[in-house]
C-alpha cells in the first residue's frame, strides 16, 4: 500500500466487515507510513464494534491478549493502545467477572503504570463502586480506599509494610461517637492519636495516648455543649518564658513615662481591676513587673477577654523576670529583699524592714551597685 490504510472492512449493517482463522497470525498487516488496520462499524445496534478480539480457550497461556496493543518506539512518543470518545461514552471500556477490568505495567524506572489526565473541566479519573486497594511490590496491601464503610461515610486506611497493622486510619464519618469526620493515627497496631472533627455533640478534639494508648493529653475546643476549650494533660513543661503573668490595664503617674516592661506596679484604688506604676516607698498595695524587660517574656500568660481580668499589660505575679531598680537607695546584691522606691516604676532595696510588710515585691537575682539598671528578680509578693 502507499500511505493510505493497509486493509479497510466495513459493514454498515450491524454484521462482522472481516472474520479471520489462524494457528498464527489470521491477519497480518503492514503499513510503512498509514494505518496498518482500519475497521469502522456504523451500526446503532447495542454492543456494536469495530473490532472484536476473543480467546475462545477456556484456559490460555499466560499473558493472552484477545487485543494487543504494542509500540516498539524508544523515543518517548507513540501509543501501544488509542482509545477515544467525541461523546461522552468511553474511550476504553473493560469489564471482568471475576478477575481484572484493567491491567497496567510498566517496566522503565519511574515510569507509572497508568497516567490520567484531563484536558476539560472532568476529573482526570474516577472511581465508582467498591473498594481501592494499593499493594506494594510484594502483593500486601498497603493503601485501602473504601468509599462507604458499612452505613457511614468514607474511609482511607494506610497500613505498616506488613500490612497487619493499621498506621493512619482517615474516617469520613466516625459513627460511633456521633457522626463526625476523624483521623486515628496507630503504633504497633495500638491507637496513639486521634483528631475528632466533633466530640458527641461539641467541637473538635484532638487526643494523644502512651504506646499502651491511654490518653493523656486532650485538647478539647468545647468541653461539653457550649462550654469551654479546655486542655487536659498530666504535665506541662513551658519553654518560652520564665514567669507567670495576668492581664491589667496599667495607668501611668501623672507627668511620668508610660508604662513599660520591667516597671514595677500598683494597685490603683481608683480603678477597680487595674494598676497605676508604683511612685512612693515601701508601697503595701504593690502587685508585681511588668514582663517583658531584658529579653525575658512571659512563660504563662492569663486573662479573661471582656471582663475586669483582661487588659493591655503582662504583669509577673510569681518567677524571673527583669525589673527596674535604683541602687541610689542602697546598693544591691544577690538575695536582697526589694520593694518600691520614690522612682516611679522602680524597686529599691529594703533597708527599714519594719516599713517593707505587705510591700515586698520578691528577692534579687543579680546586682546593682549603683545608678539605675535591670535587675533580675524572683517575684514573690509578701
Amino acid at each position: 500500500m502507499g500511505t493510505g490504510a493497509g486493509g479497510y472492512f466495513a459493514n454498515n449493517l450491524g454484521g462482522t466487515g472481516l472474520i479471520a482463522y489462524g494457528d498464527a497470525q489470521a491477519i497480518q498487516c503492514l503499513s510503512i507510513l498509514g494505518t496498518g488496520v482500519y475497521a469502522v462499524s456504523a451500526s446503532l445496534a447495542d454492543l456494536a464494534k469495530a473490532v472484536h478480539g476473543e480467546i475462545s480457550n477456556s484456559n490460555p497461556g499466560a499473558y493472552s491478549a484477545a487485543v494487543r496493543g504494542e509500540n516498539k518506539g524508544t523515543g518517548g512518543l507513540g501509543i501501544g493502545v488509542w482509545g477515544s470518545h467525541d461523546g461522552s461514552g468511553y474511550g476504553v471500556y473493560g469489564t471482568a467477572a471475576t478477575g481484572v477490568a484493567g491491567y497496567f505495567v510498566t517496566s522503565g524506572g519511574g515510569a507509572p503504570s497508568l497516567y490520567a489526565r484531563t484536558e476539560g473541566t472532568g476529573d482526570a479519573g474516577q472511581f465508582q463502586g467498591g473498594d481501592i486497594s494499593v499493594k506494594d511490590a510484594t502483593g500486601t496491601e498497603t493503601v485501602e480506599i473504601a468509599p462507604s464503610e458499612g452505613s457511614t461515610g468514607a474511609q482511607i486506611v494506610l497500613r505498616e509494610a506488613d500490612g497487619t497493622t493499621n498506621g493512619v486510619i482517615i474516617d469520613g464519618e466516625k459513627i460511633d461517637d456521633v457522626n463526625h469526620g476523624q483521623i486515628d493515627l496507630y503504633m504497633d497496631g495500638t491507637r496513639t492519636i486521634s483528631i475528632e472533627g466533633g466530640e458527641q455533640a461539641t467541637g473538635g478534639q484532638i487526643r494523644l495516648r502512651k504506646a499502651d494508648g491511654t490518653p493523656t493529653i486532650t485538647l478539647d475546643a468545647e468541653l461539653g455543649l457550649g462550654g469551654d476549650g479546655r486542655i487536659t494533660t498530666d504535665e506541662l513543661q513551658i519553654t518560652g518564658g520564665s514567669d507567670l503573668s495576668e492581664q491589667f490595664d496599667i495607668h501611668s503617674l501623672v507627668g511620668n513615662e508610660p508604662p513599660s516592661a520591667g516597671m514595677v506596679v500598683c494597685i490603683d484604688p481608683q480603678s477597680t481591676g487595674e494598676l497605676v506604676v508604683s511612685g512612693r516607698a515601701y508601697d503595701p498595695t504593690v502587685a508585681g513587673i511588668i514582663s517583658g524587660a531584658g529579653g525575658i517574656k512571659p512563660g504563662m500568660l492569663m486573662g479573661q477577654r471582656g471582663t475586669a481580668g483582661d487588659g493591655q499589660f503582662a504583669v509577673a505575679l510569681t518567677g524571673r523576670v527583669y525589673c527596674r531598680a535604683d541602687a541610689s537607695y542602697g546598693a544591691i546584691k544577690p538575695g536582697d529583699l526589694l520593694t518600691t522606691s520614690y522612682t516611679p516604676g522602680h524597686a529599691m532595696k529594703v533597708t527599714d524592714f519594719s516599713s517593707s510588710q505587705g510591700a515586698i515585691i520578691g528577692k534579687a537575682m543579680s546586682s546593682l551597685q549603683e545608678g539605675k539598671g535591670l535587675v533580675l528578680v524572683l517575684v514573690s509578693l509578701q
